[in-house]
């Protein structure tokens, strides 16, 4: 039964999904947006809106443990497990997705990643740490709107 349930959410899933990806190709052809700023932040907000609204809701009710951990190790495993496995799937298909990154986009990703460490290191924010992280995730999004023109 469980089973079952899990599969018929799995393909309804997958039809809303592809729906979203056809959306956000329309936005972007019609809006004329930069690539990178569709990868590192469009598609990383849409795919994972419900894991936000999890780490709000446990940040609400004063869980900062599970926010953080929702958030923040998410991402970890996003790069440690499914950017590797799409790689590697998508050679049979002939869809190779190669890992070339521009110099100046790598040096700011490896800045954002060392400033959300060391801002959440002891695991507890205050909101002037908060309104660290959102300034940094504005600034990456402006650089990354300005590194495409």
């Amino acid at each position: 039964m469980l089973i079952g349930l899990l599969l018929l959410v799995s393909v309804v899933l997958v039809g809303v999904s592809e729906h979203l990806v056809e959306s956000l190709q329309l936005l972007v052809d019609g809006a004329h947006l930069n690539p990178l700023f569709v990868g590192l932040f469009l598609l990383p907000l849409f795919g994972s809106f419900s894991e936000g609204l999890i780490a709000v809701k446990a940040a609400l009710s004063k869980r900062m443990d599970l926010a953080m951990t929702s958030t923040v190790e998410s991402s970890v495993q996003l790069l440690l497990f499914v950017l590797p496995l799409l790689v590697i799937c998508g050679m049979p298909m002939g869809r190779y997705l190669h890992m070339a990154v521009p110099g100046t986009a790598l040096f700011c990703l490896a800045a954002t990643v060392l400033g959300v460490h060391w801002i959440t290191e002891n695991r507890q924010l205050s909101w002037y740490e908060g309104s660290l992280l959102l300034t940094l995730y504005a600034v990456m999004a402006s650089g990354s709107l300005l590194l495409g023109s």
